[in-house]
């Protein structure tokens, strides 16, 4: 005496040999949720956690000697205490900004797909501008007569465009990486 198979989602009975059912709409489409979206979701879970990591690892240690640096300094006797853009000038922010910009134009070079995303060309054509012209900012931001309040302002203002720029050529590469 044979037994029928219990009815599966989908419509259908699954035969005893024909192993475990696809999963499949009453339209025999391809459910909502593929293994593709999954993986690419996966892919940029991972990326995101390695930005995270890169954001940690190489931005919040390159301005913490600024940082230390402040908090001695507030336990000396008659310290002055700066305000915020007159700090961020004393942060030596442009090479903060040439070396993030140096690593993420390092690391799209090094990428090892034989095509280099579209997206990920522009970021970096964007992180060298950036090095260019933070490099030539830097030169000129010790001298004796710059305002600090101004070059407080403007290095923080490149910090961030240098965060974003690094931020989403390394995101794309990470991206590239786990996919």
């Amino acid at each position: 005496m044979s037994v029928a198979p219990p009815p599966f989602p989908g419509g259908g009975a699954q035969a005893a040999d024909e192993g475990p059912a696809s999963p499949s709409t009453p339209s025999g489409d391809a459910p909502p949720t593929s293994e593709g979206a999954l993986d690419a979701k996966s892919a940029r879970s991972a990326a995101l956690e390695k930005l995270w990591m890169w954001f940690v690892f190489a931005v919040i240690f390159a301005v913490l000697p600024t940082f230390a640096k402040f908090m001695q300094g507030l336990t000396q006797k008659g310290h002055h205490t700066p305000n915020f853009y007159e700090l961020a000038s004393r942060a030596d922010l442009y090479i903060v900004c040439m070396g993030l910009t140096a690593t993420a134009i390092g690391q799209v070079q090094m990428h090892k797909r034989k095509k280099t995303p579209k997206m990920l060309k522009v970021w970096n054509v964007f992180n060298i501008c950036m090095l260019a012209l933070v490099t030539f900012l830097a030169a000129g931001s010790d001298g004796p007569n710059v305002d600090k309040e101004a070059l407080g302002q403007q290095s923080l203002m490149l910090l961030v465009a240098t965060l974003i720029g690094t931020g989403c050529s390394t995101y794309l590469c990470e991206l590239e990486e786990t996919a």
